[in-house]
C-alpha cells in the first residue's frame, strides 16, 4: 500500500487482503512475487527469521487485527510458546482462513530447521492435531500455499465436498475423477432432472454426461459459440447434489491456435466468466501446461483478469479445493457448536 518492500521488483501500490508470515526470506520473496501473477493481492508480508524478539503469534495477532485481512498464510519452522501460538491461530481462523506450511515435518527436515532457525522438532502428529484443532489448515509447499490462498481469497466458500466435474476428453474425465476422489472429495451422480436436460442435447458419441462430464464433443462439436458450455454449467449450477463446479479448459490442440486467434480464447473466457458471475457455487477452471506454455500463461492471465480462479492441474485444483473445504467445514461445525 505504501510501497515499502525489500526488493524494487516486488509488486507494490495495490492494497491487498492477503498477509504472509515466514521464517524464510526466500519463501517470503517467492510468495510475494508470485502471488500477484495469481490475482492474489498481498497486504503485508513479514520475514521473521528465528523470531527471537517477536514470535509468530505476534505477527498472526497483528495481521488478524487488520480489518482488510481476508486470508493469512504462513511458513513456520517452530514456536517457543505453543499454547499462545495455538490461541492466536484459533482466534484468527475463527474470522478468516489461516493456511500453515510447516517446515521440518520429517526427521531429516527437523535437523535442517534446527540449523536454519534453531527451531526444535515437534512431532508431526502433534503439530497436525494442533493446527486442525485451531481451525487453521495445512499445506506442504509453496505451490500448495499459492493454490490454497488463491482459492480461499478469490473463490467462494467451499462448504460442501460434492464436485461437478467437466472434462474435455474421455481419458481426462477418468483421471480428474480419480484425482478428486483420492483427495477425499465426492463425485456424485446427478439428479434425474439434470440427466433429462443433458440427454436432450449432449453428444454421447465419444462423450458421457454422468459426472464427470466428458464434454469436449458437445462443447466444441457445435462450435464454441453454440451455447452448450453455458447449458452444461447452468445445469450443474441448478443441481442440488452439486456443491462446487470444476471446468477443464483443454489446451492440448487449441493453445497453438490461440496464438493467432486470441479472440476465440477471449470469447470462451468471457462466457466462462459470465457464468462465474452468475453462480453462487465455488467454481474454478483448469488450464494444463502445454507445448506452447507462453500461450497457456497468457490464457491464465486473461482468465484471472476476468475474476476466474485458475489451476495448473487436476492434482493442484483437487488439493486446493480440499484445503478450502477443510477450512470452511470446520468453521461451520465450530460455529454450530457455539450457538
Amino acid at each position: 500500500e505504501i510501497g515499502l518492500c525489500n526488493f524494487p521488483d516486488l509488486n507494490v501500490g495495490n492494497e491487498g487482503d492477503v498477509c504472509f508470515i515466514s521464517q524464510s526470506g526466500t519463501h517470503t520473496i517467492n510468495f510475494s512475487s508470485q502471488a500477484p501473477l495469481r490475482g492474489i493481492r498481498v497486504n503485508k508480508a513479514a520475514s521473521i527469521g528465528n523470531a527471537l524478539m517477536l514470535e509468530g503469534a505476534d505477527y498472526v495477532d497483528l495481521m488478524a487485527d487488520d480489518p482488510r485481512t481476508r486470508v493469512i498464510g504462513m511458513y513456520i519452522e517452530g514456536v517457543r510458546d505453543g499454547r499462545r501460538f495455538f490461541e492466536s491461530l484459533k482466534r484468527a481462523a475463527a474470522r478468516f482462513p489461516v493456511v500453515v506450511w510447516k517446515g521440518g515435518m520429517t526427521e531429516a527436515g527437523a535437523r535442517a530447521t534446527f540449523s536454519h532457525t534453531g527451531s526444535l522438532a515437534t512431532p508431526s502428529a502433534v503439530w497436525t492435531s494442533m493446527v486442525n484443532q485451531s481451525g487453521a489448515v495445512s499445506v506442504a509447499g509453496l505451490d500448495a500455499m499459492l493454490d490454497a490462498v488463491e482459492m480461499l481469497s478469490r473463490g467462494r466458500a467451499v462448504t460442501g465436498a460434492r464436485m461437478g466435474l467437466v472434462a474435455m476428453t474421455g481419458g481426462q474425465s477418468v483421471v480428474i475423477t480419480d484425482t478428486f476422489a483420492n483427495a477425499g472429495l465426492k463425485i456424485p451422480t446427478l439428479s434425474d432432472s439434470s440427466y433429462e436436460e443433458l440427454k436432450s442435447f449432449f453428444n454421447v458419441i465419444g462423450g458421457s454426461y454422468r459426472n464427470p462430464l466428458d464434454a469436449g464433443g458437445t462443447i466444441m462439436g457445435g462450435g464454441v459459440n453454440s451455447g452448450n458450455l453455458a447449458r452444461i454449467l447452468d445445469i450443474l449450477d441448478r443441481d442440488p447434489v452439486i456443491d462446487a463446479i470444476v471446468l477443464e479448459i483443454g489446451t492440448g490442440l487449441r493453445a497453438q491456435r490461440w496464438a493467432t486467434h486470441e479472440d476465440e480464447l477471449t470469447g470462451l473466457l468471457d462466457r466462462v466468466a459470465e457464468f462465474n458471475l452468475k453462480t453462487t457455487k465455488p467454481f474454478c477452471v483448469i488450464l494444463h501446461p502445454a507445448h506452447v506454455e507462453t500461450i497457456v500463461a497468457r490464457a491464465k492471465q486473461l482468465a484471472r483478469e476476468r475474476g476466474l480462479v485458475v489451476f495448473d492441474s487436476f492434482e493442484r485444483s483437487a488439493a486446493a479445493l480440499r484445503v478450502a473445504h477443510d477450512y470452511w467445514s470446520r468453521r461451520v461445525a465450530r460455529e454450530a457448536r457455539e450457538k
